[in-house]
Order: structure tokens, then sequence, then C-alpha cells
């Protein structure tokens, strides 16, 4: 786990400006399953938000002896956040409440090795409490959500239900009309969210206006069961579902309570096609007939998935400090980013699921709604290499399925599916300036996913897709305006040029790998006459400068961190003593910077 931080002094939770919680499965640009960050400040305007935007409700409160506080989200006494952590699966909040001290533990599963837990569309949040002065408190604990989460726009209006299976009460909120593959303010506009907690005679619910729900758990450490029926936009006196449980006099908690929290879309993907139906749904439906089924399992797995996700936790931690304890912290805030895409199946001729159909869809940061960006991709890769190649895989199937389809004319890969996620709909006119960075990226990815899960029927498919991309490579290298991943513009790149130069070397490999012994020749030979000239022109004054040719500034220098996909495809291209120097030189470079203030 991510080295706990503690903190010099207690601060009241509401005034710390910033908390890292979790970012779970994606489904569209939904808040449990996208980067999600927890702004607590103080007034009307704290609680959780979609990146720097929308103002999602989400509260979590504990009872003491009759008085509350607040663990997270809006209203109520502030408590103390003494520290937090944070695993690749867990955001785990150290909070000190009067009497008690209370762990809140975000977890967004990873499950490596299951198709169906993996494309589950939840999370869970659960508290654990500790008296810390010795003695028996009476202790109650509630957490609300509102109906913020159903869409970007709070003039919407919403509906819901409060639902009970024989192990769970589900309370679920949309839009009274849903927009079908649309999303206003990054949030999906056809989501269904769904807050779940187990059944139990200690358990209560409640629906209605926030004050008024909040305000019964407050004054009496209950909820009364009454369900709002009153729909109405979501702005207009905000509604809120909350579940509430009475836990008695206790000096510490036996077990976590659990709270199961998610968004659901199906279908998830619509996707470029020339047939009538198009949509994909989430995998998890090839398990699952109703969402309250999945929502049972997914409570009742919770004690099975939170020990999965610790014993996860503690291997990739391991592996990654054999590396070093700062490389281990990154490993542990990526985790999650890296894993949250909406992973898809498709229906066959007879409406039946089609398992041999799987793809997964990944929606770029920010703003721009690109759907599986393969410069993302391509810096996320690893990290399925690492937990499943065979998902790398499913990554890559959209992309080099619509490269080798009519639809698309260009002798380069595409950059992506299109800039409407979910719609997938296909970029049939990226700009050459890409051609570099997204050909490589393409090349190295696939000889990767063939290399290191034994699989070569996705380059055998796809080879004519990708059987131009290295002439594309040799035409355009010397581009007057390439682009790169960090959005460099510019001629001659050292570290876009070596990225190309390995991409032409990949497909040698792919060709080898698949008996075209002349092809994987000519690639080879091109791959290594281009690496020679590529080291003797960017490391022409002893070290690797940003560009090369005869308008280079010799005073420059290059993180060549492209040199990677050589290191990873085994492939040798690139003399050792270059990285060696690329390394002191980057040492020097940052020492003189660190001395200049």
């Amino acid at each position: 786990m991510l080295r706990p931080i503690r903190l010099l002094s207690a601060q009241p939770f509401s005034r710390l400006p910033f908390h890292w919680l979790f970012a779970p499965h994606i489904s569209n640009a939904t808040p449990t399953l996208a980067l999600v960050t927890m702004l607590i400040t103080n007034g009307p305007s704290s609680g959780l938000r979609v990146g720097y935007a929308l103002i999602l409700g989400w509260s979590g409160w504990i009872r003491i002896d009759g008085s509350t506080f607040q663990l997270w989200g809006q209203s109520g006494t502030a408590t103390n956040l003494t520290s937090f952590e944070v695993t690749p699966t867990r955001t785990i909040l150290s909070i000190h409440a009067n009497t008690t001290n209370v762990n809140v533990t975000f977890l967004g599963p990873i499950e490596p090795t299951n198709l169906v837990l993996q494309s589950l569309p939840f999370s869970y949040v659960y508290i654990d409490v500790e008296s810390n002065d010795g003695q028996e408190h009476s202790i109650q604990l509630y957490s609300d959500i509102s109906a913020e989460w159903i869409s970007g726009d709070s003039n919407s209006l919403a509906k819901w239900n409060t639902s009970r299976t024989g192990s769970s009460t589900i309370h679920e909120a949309d839009r009274q009309s849903p927009l079908s593959m649309a999303e206003i303010n990054n949030l999906a506009e056809d989501a269904t969210v769904y807050y779940a907690f187990p059944i139990s005679n200690d358990a209560t619910y409640e629906s209605g206006i926030d004050a008024d729900v909040r305000g019964n758990f407050t004054r009496n450490g209950t909820l009364f069961g009454s369900l709002d029926t009153n729909f109405r936009a979501i702005q207009d006196h905000f509604v809120v579902f909350g579940h509430a449980v009475n836990l008695s006099n206790i000096a510490s908690t036996t077990s976590s309570v659990v709270w199961a929290i998610g968004l659901v879309r199906d279908p998830v993907i619509s996707l470029y096609s020339t047939t009538t139906n198009s949509s994909r749904s989430s995998y998890f439906w090839t398990t699952f007939n109703t969402v309250n089924d999945a929502i049972d399992f997914f409570l009742d797995d919770f004690s099975n998935a939170k020990q999965r996700a610790i014993d996860l936790d503690n291997k990739i931690m391991s592996d990654a400090r054999r590396v070093s304890d700062n490389y281990a912290d990154l490993v542990a805030l990526a985790a999650r980013q890296a894993l949250a895409v909406d992973i898809t199946v498709s229906r066959d001729s007879n409406g039946q699921w089609n398992t041999s159909d799987v793809m997964s869809f990944m929606r770029d940061m920010g703003d721009s709604r690109r759907v599986n960006p393969v410069e993302i991709l391509y810096a996320s890769f690893p990290a399925y290499l690492y937990f499943n190649t065979t998902w790398a895989g499913y990554l890559l199937e959209p992309l080099l399925r619509y490269q080798q389809s009519s639809q698309y004319t260009k002798t380069y890969a595409a950059p992506d599916l299109g800039s409407s996620y979910p719609n997938a709909k296909g970029n049939n006119s990226p700009s050459i300036s890409g051609a570099i960075e997204d050909s490589g990226d393409m090349l190295i990815m696939g000889w990767a996913h063939a290399r290191f899960s034994g699989d070569g029927s996705m380059i055998s498919r796809y080879f004519h897709a990708s059987y131009t991309t290295p002439t594309a490579l040799h035409s355009y290298r010397h581009h007057s305006s390439s682009t790169d991943a960090d959005g460099l513009d510019n001629t001659n790149m050292t570290n876009l040029a070596i990225k190309g130069i390995i991409g032409i070397k990949a497909m040698s490999e792919i060709s080898q790998a698949l008996g075209r012994s002349q092809d994987a020749e000519t690639y080879s030979s091109k791959a290594q006459s281009y690496v020679e000239q590529w080291q003797i022109s960017a490391g022409s004054t002893g070290h690797l400068l940003s560009t090369y040719g005869p308008t280079a500034d010799s005073t420059s220098w290059s993180l060549v961190y492209n040199l990677f996909a050589d290191k990873l495809l085994g492939t040798s291209l690139v003399d050792s003593s270059v990285s060696a120097n690329k390394n002191s030189t980057i040492s020097i470079s940052l020492i003189s910077l660190i001395d200049l203030y």
C-alpha cells in the first residue's frame, strides 16, 4: 500500500481540500466507475465531485452516545482525519471521531482472473469502529446518496425506487427520460445509480428530502422506512436515499459495516458496425439476470472480495517494491485507473450472449471523451500485461477490427475510435501528425500481447491491418510536424523516433511468428538501419538530445522513456551504453535544476 500519510496534527476532515478515493471500473464517465476525487470543504459546496466540476451527494455519519459526527460528505460536526492510505484496490481514511477511531475504506475490486467480477459496476464502502477510551459506546452509522449521480443537469427530472430482496435493501434512481449514449458535464445521462445495504434487524432505510432524512438519523439514530414518491427535479428539495444501522453498545465492531454503490448502464457501448445492432453490454450480464441479483451476490461476496483485495494488494506492492518504494507508491495510485474500462459482450443471431466476442473500452480522462485513445492504452498496457495478458487483447480488438474494416482508409493506425464515448463510431480522419505515435504504439502493443500471452491469433487475424503500418512509419519519419503522447509538436523528436523504430522491429517479430520470414528480414533490416542512424544523430553530443538533425539544440536532453519498449519486447535494438548515458545526463540535469533553487 502507499505508505501511510500521517498528518503532523489532526485536521478537521471538512477542511482538507483533497482526498483521493477510488477508481474502479468505468461505465461511461460515471463517478464510481471512473476517476473520482473527494473534495471536502466547508459550506454547501462540499462533497464528492466528478473531476473538478459537478458535486455529487454522498454522505457518511457516525452517531456516538447521541451526538452525530460527519465521516465524509456534507453537513454534520467535523471529525479529524489522522491519516490516509492508498493501496491498488483501496483508499483508507483513518478518522478520530470523539471517543472512537473510525476507518472508512473505499474498495474498488480488481479481479484479474474473473471477467464477471471485474465487469460488475459496483464498489464497496465499509466502516470499522473502535473505542479510543476503552469504554463501550452507543454507536449508529448512516450513509446516503442523492439523485445528483444520474445527470449532469440538476434540472433533470428524476425518479427512484426502493426494493428489498431476500438479503438486501436497494435504493435506485435514474432520469425520468434517459438520454441514450449521452452525457452532460461528464456524467452519463442513461445510468441508474444503486445504493444497497444488507438486510438485518438493526438496519433501517428511508428516502426523502435531505434535511428530513438526515434529521431523523441525527435525532433518533434510526430511519423510519418512509419512501418519498414525489418525483421531481434533482435540485428541487434534494432527495436522498439513506441506510442506517444500530450497532448498540460496543467497544469495537466485530465485522465491517458495508454498503455497495454503483452505476449501471445497458447497453454500455454503441460500436461502429455494418449491422443493424451495434450495441454492447457489460460482461456481468452473462451471469446475472437482474441488477438486484448482481447486488445480492456482490454484498454477499464482500468478505471474500475484501480478502482477495488484501491479498492482491500485498502481491502487487511486493512486486513493485522490488523496483523501489517510490515506484510502489505510483503503482498504488495508478492501478485502479489503469483497470477502469468497460468489459463488453455482444449477442449472437439467436439473442444469446456471445462470450467469444469480448471487447473492452476505455474513456479518455477529462472532457475529450475519446474512445480507446491509443496513447493512453499504451501507457496503461504494462498493467494489463501484469494482471492478465488476455485482457490486453480485449482493448486492442476493437481498434484492430476497425482498422482492418472498409470503414478505415488510412495507411497508419487510427488514434482512437472517435471522441464521443460511449459512441465508438471510429475515426477515419486522424491527423498525419500522430501517425508515428499511434502506429508505433499499436505495433508494440500487438506484439507484446502475442509475446506475453502466447496467443498469436490476434496478430494472425489482423496481420493485414498492421501490414501497411511500418510503411507509414517510414514515410512519415521526417514529417514537418509530428505529435507525441506528451503533446509535443516538432520534427525529428528523439523519443518519438525510437518508438517508431521499435514498432518496425515489432512488425518484424510479428512476421517471424507468422512464418513470413522474408517480411521479417525486411523489417528487421530497416529497424537496425534506422536505430544506427538514430544513435548517431540523437546522441551526437554524447547524450540523447530532445530533437536531432541540423536544427537540434546541442544543450538539450530528452527523457527517452520509449526505450522501455525495447526492454519489454526483448528486441535489443538500442545499445546499453545509450541508456547509461541517458540516465547519467538526466541525473546531472536534475541536480543542476535543484541547485538553481
